[in-house]
Parts: C-alpha cells; sequence; structure tokens
C-alpha cells in the first residue's frame, strides 16, 4: 500500500508517506530560526507555534502541489483516483499517467506552477500584514513570508530539469510531443537527468573545497540521487523495449486462489504466504469478481486478528484496482502493478477471471526474452 490515507477530496484520495512526521519536524525546526530572522522581537513560546503552524502549512503547500497535479490530469481526462503527498514532489506510484506528451507535459508543469503561485500569493500576504504591522498582523506576516518562500523553492526545486522531478517529466513529455516516440522520448528525459545530475555534483563538490563542506556534501548528494534516478529510467526504457509484443495472458498466473468474501484469514493466510503459490489470491462472490488479496495485505495485518478479520475487509476492491485484460500489452500491466502498491492484479477474459498477474509473472517474461529456458510460472 502506498502512503497512508488521510482524507478524501473532490472524489480523489490523498495519502500521505510515512516520512512526513520527519519532514514536518524538520521544517518547525528550521523556522524557529527564520521566524527569528523576519520577526526578531516575538518571544520563544509564540516563535515556537508559529514554526509549528509553518511545518503543518509546508504539508499542506505539498498536498496544493499534488492537487495541482491532478487537476489538470482530470482535465485532461486521466483518472486520478489518489495521490500521495511526497516530499519536494517527484514521481510516485500514483501519480495520473498521461497518454499524450502534451499532457504529459502540462500534468507535469501544473505542480511547480501552483507553488509558485501560491508562494508569491503568500508573499504578497506577508508584505500587506508587514505594512500594517501591530502584535497580530507582525507574527502572521512572518508565517506568511517563510511559507511563501518554502513554496517558491518548491516550484523551483521541481523545475529542474532531471527526472523524477517535475521538470524532467515536462522534458519528457515535451520531447514525446514532439518526436510522437515516448520510449524515445524517454531516454532523452534519462540524458538530460543525467547531466543534471552530474552538474549537481560538480557544484556540490565545488561547494565543499571552499569550505561550506555540509552544504557542499547536501547538494552532491542530491545530485547524485538524480544520475542515478536517470540512469534507472534509461534502463526501464530498455526493459520496456525489450517487452514490446508481448501480451498479459502469456505470463499470466493461472492458478490462483479463489475466496469466499466470508472466510476470515486464518483459513487461508498460510497457502497464500506459501512461496510455491501466487502472490496474490482473488476474493470471489456470487456475482464473480470482489477484489483482490496480497501477500501484503496478510503480512501487515497482526497475527491475532486472523481469525476475525474477513476476505472482503481485507482486500482491495476491484472498484480500486480494476482487473487486467488477458489480451492486453504486458508493459502497461507492468506499470499498473507497479502503481497498485498490491502483490498481484486479476486477469480476465471476458466475464471470467482466469489468473493473477504478479511480479513472477514479469520475472517469466524477463527470461523469455532473455532466451532463459526455466520453466515458468504458469498452469
Amino acid at each position: 500500500m502506498n502512503g497512508l490515507p488521510i482524507a478524501r477530496i473532490a472524489g480523489i484520495e490523498i495519502r500521505v508517506h510515512v516520512s512526513w512526521v520527519i519532514i514536518v519536524g524538520l521544517v518547525t525546526a528550521l523556522a524557529t530560526t527564520q521566524i527569528e530572522i523576519v520577526a526578531p522581537g516575538v518571544g520563544d513560546p509564540l516563535r515556537f507555534v508559529l514554526a509549528v503552524i509553518v511545518g503543518f502549512g509546508f504539508f499542506v503547500s505539498a498536498l496544493v502541489h499534488d492537487l495541482g497535479h491532478a487537476w489538470i490530469a482530470r482535465r485532461e481526462g486521466v483518472e486520478v483516483p489518489a495521490v500521495l503527498v511526497s516530499f519536494f514532489g517527484g514521481t510516485t506510484p500514483l501519480d495520473p499517467e498521461a497518454g499524450s506528451g502534451r499532457s504529459e507535459t502540462a500534468i507535469a508543469l501544473a505542480g511547480p506552477l501552483t507553488s509558485l503561485v501560491l508562494g508569491g500569493a503568500m508573499t504578497l500576504i506577508a508584505t500587506g500584514l508587514g505594512a500594517v504591522g501591530g502584535p497580530v498582523a507582525g507574527p502572521l506576516g512572518a508565517v506568511s513570508l517563510v511559507l511563501g518562500a518554502l513554496n517558491i523553492l518548491l516550484g523551483l526545486a521541481n523545475l529542474i530539469p532531471a527526472y523524477p522531478l517535475d521538470g524532467g517529466r515536462a522534458v519528457r513529455g515535451a520531447a514525446w510531443w514532439r518526436t510522437g516516440n515516448e520510449r524515445r522520448a524517454s531516454m532523452i528525459a534519462a540524458l538530460a537527468g543525467r547531466a543534471v545530475g552530474w552538474a549537481i555534483v560538480g557544484g556540490g563538490l565545488m561547494l565543499a573545497l571552499s569550505g561550506q563542506m555540509a552544504n557542499g556534501i547536501l547538494v552532491a548528494v542530491s545530485g547524485w540521487f538524480l544520475a542515478m534516478t536517470a540512469r534507472g529510467l534509461r534502463e526501464q526504457t530498455e526493459i520496456q523495449a525489450l517487452l514490446q509484443g508481448l501480451r498479459i495472458d502469456e505470463f499470466v498466473e493461472r492458478d490462483v486462489t479463489r475466496i469466499a468474501p466470508g472466510l476470515t484469514v486464518d483459513t487461508f493466510a498460510q497457502g497464500l504466504l506459501d512461496d510455491e503459490s501466487p502472490a496474490a489470491a482473488a476474493v470471489v462472490g456470487p456475482d464473480g469478481l470482489l477484489g483482490v488479496i496480497g501477500v501484503g495485505h496478510v503480512r501487515r495485518l497482526r497475527h491475532g486478528r486472523w481469525t476475525t478479520t474477513r476476505a472482503e475487509d481485507l482486500m482491495a476492491a476491484v472498484g480500486r484496482v480494476p482487473p487486467l485484460v488477458a489480451g492486453g500489452a504486458l508493459w502497461p500491466a507492468i506499470v499498473r502493478l507497479r502503481r497498485s502498491g498490491i502483490d498481484g492484479l486479476p486477469v480476465v477474459d471476458g466475464s471470467s477471471l482466469i489468473g493473477v498477474f504478479t511480479r513472477r509473472s514479469i520475472g517469466l517474461a524477463m527470461r523469455s526474452r532473455q532466451g532463459d529456458p526455466t520453466p515458468g510460472v504458469r498452469s
């Protein structure tokens, strides 16, 4: 499962990565110093309260950033069932998947532009409150000024043309738009990201040599991360080309366990956890497929609750994870599986369930194209 669900806005489920607990704490600590600079007359207790407001305000800003992506995605006709709020943007398993280069570019730029507009608005509010002055306007102006600066930083950082940042996605979208070739666009984005990443590494080393050791190391590590991510994008594109032409039904695990929705977890858990079994089971009712339960679902459930938790309470319902169509192309299925955060997706042929598509299915497909005669997982 990707992130912790906390709310639903306009039909979009909002999920938050657990790392935000640390991020809010760090932003709060940094904001304490910044508020002391912009509002030196504020006492310690109030300064801490204002810093906490900035910490949570920054989280809301990141949420607005991601909703900016989602809003444009919906306007482009892309379904957005959920968003995962991530630190300083970048791609996540729940990001909307564009169907064209133009849509990819628009969706990618929406987040940073939202942050820049929000940052500019908060800076203007801070300026107005500063002109008013007074015991209330002064502290509020300090909070607005710090949040404005953080939003501008969030927007500008994400415009860096290096995947997986939004700027790198925009490069990929623009190249896809111009060339009409998605894989070629991904390679162009990977090259751009690698060049930018190593340039940032060089800048970090120069900072370190100039005496700013801590800042230099931080910048260099950030650049290295971007360069390695760009390398990963290139490898992913090569795998996509390798698997071109393969279909889902060639590699589906057909020996899938079918579970009645009313069964408790203790009745099927051991069979699902068996390494020889598919990593996911289908929950099937009188009217057909209801959902899917993966190994991860069972492992995350406290053992003491196995006897009281029913399959229908634990499953990922088909409304959230629609089944794959047997004759569909393999690569989109791989993307769907990665984005779902589940161990396997149900595969149907018409109205009939024929199996599940899992990570083991992907391994079989890879071996088939690499000439490995190892027996597969199909039955």
